[in-house]
């Protein structure tokens, strides 16, 4: 097996765009340093599908779809989407899920009825 050089300065370059995006999102250098030393609990978007985590089937409309493969792009890196292996249409739409339940639970909670539409 033939090792190919280590370019220094791709590495470098690498390294700036790191620094810069860690800079401008501290929270995510947070993430960061918990993740390389196995402290991260990113609970249930970073398991696999178990069948403890009672999969379930939901019909979604396709302009719900599309709006969610549209925003894959903008979320690639992101805070929101940290604890995602890999950022597709159906991880937007379970983090929107997740976001949506939390926004109607404290909209439940703060007696605002179902919260939609008001």
């Amino acid at each position: 097996m033939t090792r190919r050089p280590v370019d220094l300065a791709r590495a470098r370059a690498a390294e700036v765009e790191l620094e810069a995006l860690l800079t401008a999102h501290p929270e995510l250098r947070e993430r960061t340093a918990l993740f390389l030393a196995g402290k991260l609990d990113a609970g249930p978007m970073e398991e696999p599908m178990s069948e403890k985590q009672n999969p379930q089937v939901v019909k979604v409309a396709g302009e719900l779809v599309a709006r969610a493969r549209a925003l894959v792009p903008h979320l690639e890196g992101t805070p929101t989407m940290a604890a995602v292996p890999r950022v597709t249409g159906a991880a937007v739409l379970r983090v929107a899920l997740s976001l949506g339940l939390a926004e109607l639970e404290r909209r439940t909670a703060a007696g605002e009825g179902e919260g939609i539409g008001r």
